[in-house]
């Protein structure tokens, strides 16, 4: 396990993961001008920091639809003071946030906010969301003041002024018209498994995946197994290589 932090007069930043990780790419970048942080993971693509600069000083956000895989992007201009937050197209990797009295607290993980010095209410609406729906559905969360991030969207946040505005980079994937059904639907998985799924494991050397004993986990792993690469699959009792 690797672990960053950066500690300036704005506020901590840090992010920690697995130095085996999968992800091509570093996990973080800085430079004169800016301090970076990514989780998450691409898909058939090398993590490149220029590539994401390039769209954040353009301001051409919409080309962050061209990033495919489950991810969140933190990034902090130290010329303007502004920090931007980049949530993948269906938010599968969560962004919280906290906007309280001008200061943003930010996390992946709702626990980060238990633990800080903030005002806690447990927030009514997203009791009902869940008790109605089974799950939430929109950006609230159990406490109050706590948000999550929409999919496709970037929040920019003015660290001088406490100002911040939400923008929406990319519309919303939406269902078909026509589902699959029968060979048709067998096919289409088999080629996911069998085309898609090796490209999260190309590229390194030796890989750290958690292994379940749930039939999805044994299903991707019998698709994958011309890897070139050694995984550890570490499960509650051992760990084994494969």
């Amino acid at each position: 396990m690797e672990i960053k932090l950066y500690k300036r007069k704005e506020g901590l930043f840090g992010c920690s993961f697995h130095s085996n990780a999968p992800l091509k790419g570093d996990k973080f970048y800085e430079d004169e001008n800016w301090l970076c942080l990514f989780a998450g993971d691409l898909i058939n693509d090398i993590l490149n920091w220029e590539d994401i600069l390039i769209i954040l000083n353009s301001e051409k956000y919409g080309e962050f639809k061209k990033f495919e895989g489950y991810f969140a992007i933190f990034a902090l201009n130290k010329c303007s003071n502004e920090l931007f937050l980049i949530s993948d197209r269906r938010s599968q990797f969560p962004i919280f946030y906290c906007i309280t009295n001008g200061r943003i607290s930010i996390s992946t993980e709702m626990s980060t906010f238990c633990r800080l010095n903030i005002e806690k209410q447990l927030n009514q609406e997203w009791i009902w969301e869940y008790l109605f729906f089974n799950f939430p559905i929109s950006s609230n969360t159990f406490l109050k003041d706590v948000k999550r991030m929409p999919p496709a969207n970037m929040l920019k946040f003015d660290l001088n002024t406490g100002k911040f505005s939400l923008e929406k980079y990319s519309d919303k994937f939406k269902k078909g018209k026509e589902l699959l059904k029968g060979d048709k639907a067998i096919k289409y998985a088999s080629s996911v498994f069998n085309e898609n799924f090796p490209k999260y494991f190309e590229g390194s050397q030796t890989i750290m995946h958690p292994l379940s004993a749930g039939v999805d986990t044994r299903t991707i792993l019998s698709f994958n197994q011309n890897l070139n690469s050694a995984m550890t699959t570490p499960s509650v009792s051992k760990g084994v290589m494969i």
